[in-house]
């Protein structure tokens, strides 16, 4: 290998030796571990030398045996992506080096593959378009970074360098990286990560439903983007938090509110904060009830049985428990209400005759709310009897004769058992006590349990004993 003194002295020898021909690489850009072939047709030297210069400084020299044909790998790394050098080789012939044959200007190219798309930190589908760039020719394989070995893509990089590919296998939702690869003289070279979140970035509400009657502070719950901060708000009316969650690793939050709902129509809105950026859901409309329970039916002053309808209005889903307002704790009866707020009771414990005062309470989210009293007059009327048909008797029609006793003067109203509140007959009891329904309204068809109540003026009865027929049509 000749030092630096040789080198020096060599440059300065300038014989009119024909200058080699370099044949490759050729200009433009190269890659790393690029070969260098030279060659002189008419003379058959005895040693080469190759250097590699950016500007005037020296990125890297050999001095190799060779004849006419010159032939060396540049190290992978003697070069830094991104710099521009030039290329000089000359020949030592008769113990003199001949000039230098140059190719300037070359560029070292990044064997690095780039991620252009998506971009760090946005939002996408299952399947997003993922797009860069890298070696004209190179495979692009695509995964999901420091986990495992899926490959969820391929590209070839295309002759201006750019390469695209959509996932064949959906991306897991929420946070997601994304990696590349590109395979270049069977050596792999990996791109940067880039953080993507697979997800609509637009929280949803999914509980209360739109339309819902709630209480004033119900469970408010939905879908995010895990490790967001949810932040609940009453939609276009000021920035008054009502509640706040954190979005779990499954994307569910839920938040019981820390300040009351106002009552009526109320339109709930949520946000949640991602690097920095604020998304908000749309709005859900509801109607928040009052959490006091009301009675409705039977009136202030009414005259009733000792088991009378009770009827009222509460939020969905609460239970309602009937009780003796101040006196005691008599269950008399317990209700669900309805979807649409409504409930009713038919106690199963006899209020007590004379004055009386119904009061319910109901139960939300563990609280328990209170009606206002209803003070009613109860009596004990008798409840009229069936006397015709005779319970077990089988009849051939849907629409029998039904016969029975009362008081003179009463209506009669014939019902089904524990069954809805269908009216299939009325009747005035006779001045005899006795009265006969032939009923508007057709029987079902199969085992049926008849009853009846009467009412006068001071109230309405109790139940009467129960008939089990069948209707054999």
């Amino acid at each position: 290998m000749a030092d630096e003194t040789d080198i020096k002295n060599a440059e300065e020898q300038k014989p009119n030796w024909i200058k080699p021909e370099i044949y490759h690489p050729r200009p433009g850009t190269v890659l790393p571990g690029f070969t260098v072939q030279a060659g002189i047709d008419l003379f058959n030297p005895s040693r080469w030398q190759l250097k590699i210069m950016e500007g005037d400084k020296e990125l890297y020299f050999r001095e190799i045996s060779a004849e006419q044909y010159f032939t060396h790998n540049v190290g992978k790394d003697a070069i830094k992506p991104g710099t521009r050098f030039d290329v000089h080789v000359h020949y030592l012939l008769s113990s003199i080096w001949g000039q230098w044959a140059s190719l300037k200007n070359l560029l070292m190219a990044d064997p690095k593959p780039v991620i252009t798309e998506p971009a760090e930190g946005a939002f996408t589908s299952k399947r997003p378009r993922v797009a860069g760039r890298g070696v004209s020719g190179a495979t692009i394989k695509l995964y999901q970074a420091k986990k495992g070995t899926v490959l969820f893509g391929t590209a070839v990089v295309d002759a201006n360098g750019d390469w695209q590919t959509t996932p064949v296998i959906d991306f897991s939702d929420g946070p997601f990286e994304l990696v590349v690869n590109q395979t270049i003289s069977d050596t792999e070279y990996w791109s940067e990560n880039v953080k993507i979140i697979v997800a609509d970035p637009k929280p949803v509400i999914t509980e209360p439903a739109e339309g819902a009657v709630t209480s004033r502070r119900p469970l408010v719950a939905g879908r995010g983007i895990p490790d967001a901060t949810i932040n609940l708000y009453q939609a276009n009316f000021g920035d008054r938090i009502f509640g706040t969650a954190v979005v779990d690793a499954n994307g569910d939050w839920q938040t019981t509110p820390v300040i009351d709902f106002f009552e009526g129509s109320f339109q709930l809105v949520v946000n949640q904060t991602i690097n920095n950026t604020e998304y908000w859901s749309d709005n859900v409309r509801i109607t928040v009830a009052a959490t006091k329970p009301e009675i409705t039916a039977p009136a202030v002053g009414t005259v009733t049985s000792r088991r009378p309808l009770v009827a009222g209005r509460g939020i969905p889903g609460a239970t309602i428990n009937l009780y003796q307002a101040n006196i005691g704790t008599v269950l008399f009866g317990t209700a669900v209400v309805d979807a649409n707020g409504n409930w009713q009771i038919i106690p199963v414990v006899d209020l007590y005759v004379g004055t009386f005062q119904l009061v319910v309470s109901q139960i939300i989210s563990n609280a328990e709310y209170w009606s206002d009293n209803v003070r009613i007059t109860v009596i004990a009327l008798r409840v009229p009897v069936i006397t015709s048909p005779e319970d077990g008797a089988i009849v051939s029609t849907d629409k029998p004769m039904i016969h029975g006793s009362g008081y003179a003067g009463a209506t009669v109203k014939l019902y089904q058992e524990n069954v809805g509140d269908t009216v299939f007959g009325t009747a005035i009891v006779g001045l005899d006590g006795n009265w006969s329904i032939s009923p508007t309204v057709a029987f079902p068809k199969g085992e049926f349990s008849l009853t009846a109540n009467q009412s006068l003026v001071s109230g309405t009865s109790d139940w009467a004993k129960v008939v089990n027929i069948r209707i054999d049509v």
